[in-house]
């Protein structure tokens, strides 16, 4: 069952509609003067049938396109101006790569073909001097990669490829350049050396 508003628009109705909409009259006035139960949504959704003019909204005045871009850009700049102002943070550096230390080429034991594992073990211990390393120091990529974690580095892989991530962009890695990369920050550290 319809309301009564709603129900009947006689053509009396109807012209009495175009006047009220013609004299820019907003539709809840109109409503209330035509009376009969009608509603605000009733007059606009009669009036979009009878095809009457759209009106332009009494709250948002209607700009021309440039107009409205240039209103939103000041409105914008407005908004920047009076904005607090951030400090700017700047991340921590990491190193991006040790400094290279000279470090003294060691001289390789190359004994006679004939000798057994002993005899090369004590020869070059006679070169070298025996290796002291802290606990926990390996050559396993696990403990390089704790151990660059630690010194404010991130390994990780992308597409089975290792790439070590500190400064910069990541950089593409070897397992024989991520032992060399370890190496020198430990020799700059005043640690032994992994690869021997």
């Amino acid at each position: 069952m319809r309301t009564a508003g709603a129900s009947n628009w006689t053509p009396e109705l109807e012209d009495e509609l175009r006047v009220h909409w013609a004299s820019g009259a907003p539709a809840s006035k109109i409503a209330a003067m035509m009376g009969g139960g009608l509603t605000r949504n009733s007059i606009i959704g009669k009036a979009s049938r009878l095809g009457l003019d759209h009106r332009r909204s009494p709250i948002l005045p209607r700009l021309e396109p440039g107009e409205a871009r240039a209103r939103r850009n000041e409105l914008q700049r407005q908004r920047r101006a009076n904005a607090p102002k951030q400090p700017k943070v700047r991340k921590p550096a990491l190193p991006r790569r040790a400094k290279k230390v000279i470090v003294p080429r060691r001289v390789v034991y190359q004994p006679d073909t004939g000798a057994s594992d002993a005899e090369l073990v004590q020869g070059w211990l006679a070169m070298n001097g025996p290796r002291r390393f802290e606990r926990g120091a390996s050559g396993d990529e696990m403990a390089m990669r704790s151990f660059l974690h630690a010194r404010g580095y991130e390994t990780t892989y992308r597409q089975g490829k290792l790439y070590l991530i500190g400064r910069g962009r990541p950089r593409l890695l070897t397992y024989k350049d991520l032992v060399a990369f370890v190496d020198e920050i430990r020799v700059s550290e005043g640690l032994q050396r992994i690869a021997a």
